[in-house]
């Protein structure tokens, strides 16, 4: 029976995978990259004396958590 559905499943994918490649005409359709305006991963570096608060914050929740074992 799970053969079945999973069946049913692949087709109904398949199906509204087709749809969209006739919707917009071009099967390989990727959206266009947005303009990076912010970065991610400098939040994840800090360049300043300064430590970033997502810093401390992580590094308080990882002492309480060593703390509770």
């Amino acid at each position: 029976m799970k053969t079945f559905w999973r069946q049913q499943v692949e087709d109904a994918i398949e199906r509204l995978i087709n749809l969209l490649d006739d919707i917009d005409g071009d099967p390989d359709l990727e959206p266009e990259p947005l303009e990076e305006q912010h970065d991610r991963e400098a939040e994840l570096t800090w360049t300043s004396d300064e430590i970033p608060r997502f810093y401390l914050i992580a590094e308080r929740a990882r002492r309480k958590a060593r703390a509770m074992r």
